[in-house]
């Protein structure tokens, strides 16, 4: 099954997958050749002469869920045929100091490339962590007393500006821009059922400039909510998404 001389095999071959496994190519007894060969498709048949991974080495792939485990694009291995188990997984335990190096290496790897996907969802988490950053860099860079408008542009907003009038309770889940330096305030998250959500224009990130007119920008998240803590009725808000 090996075809000959696996020229082909290197450790790792394109191992660089979210959720990737380890494992170590079975050797049965009797074996007449150096390992098993890659398949280009999940057909037994599809042998690829010369590339391989040779027998008690351990690889890294991505199981299927079908029997097959994928090594690389284009590069897959049945995890067993028959009554014949050909790959076993490999516990972190039984790796050497070396492959647990590569493999923290390898799962560094692809988790940078899951970051760079650009059709990959953010998690809420992320979401507010770039927002906090791009906000706190923002408002520190900026030379007006207003931290996040520019005082050269006569006091616009940097960024997307969204002003509505909404009625309380806002379902609006605000957090300090930076604990350490309070600079504002700006949303953490919106929930479900409420008319902060429902009004689809505010998302997670927007930065809150201003209460019923009254300049809020830049105060502890404290002072910055006040206002809408004292307000009845409906409230005018003003918040900026940084571009």
């Amino acid at each position: 099954d090996a075809s000959g001389d696996l020229r082909g095999f290197f450790k790792g071959i394109g191992v660089a997958q979210t959720g990737a496994k380890m494992y170590r190519v079975v050797q049965p007894e009797g074996a007449t050749s150096e390992g098993r060969a890659y398949r280009h498709s999940k057909d037994f048949d599809a042998i690829i002469p010369g590339e391989g991974a040779k027998f008690k080495l351990i690889i890294t792939g991505q199981d299927e869920g079908d029997g097959w485990v994928r090594v690389a694009e284009g590069r897959y291995l049945p995890m067993g045929v028959d009554e014949e188990r050909w790959l076993e997984e490999v516990d972190d335990s039984e790796l050497d100091w070396k492959d647990r190096m590569w493999k923290k290496q390898q799962e560094k790897i692809a988790y940078l490339q899951a970051r760079m996907d650009p059709n990959r969802k953010k998690s809420t988490a992320e979401m507010l962590e770039a927002a906090r950053r791009k906000a706190y860099w923002k408002a520190m860079s900026t030379r007006s007393s207003e931290d996040v408008f520019d005082a050269d542009t006569g006091g616009q907003a940097r960024g997307l500006t969204i002003q509505l009038k909404l009625a309380k309770p806002l379902g609006i889940n605000f957090v300090e821009i930076n604990e350490a330096q309070p600079c504002g305030a700006l949303i953490g998250d919106l929930a479900d059922g409420y008319v902060a959500k429902e009004s689809n224009r505010l998302e997670i990130g927007d930065v809150l400039t201003e209460v019923n007119g009254v300049s809020v920008s830049g105060l502890p998240m404290g002072e910055a909510l006040q206002p809408i803590v004292d307000a009845e009725g409906e409230i005018d808000l003003t918040f900026v998404r940084m571009m």
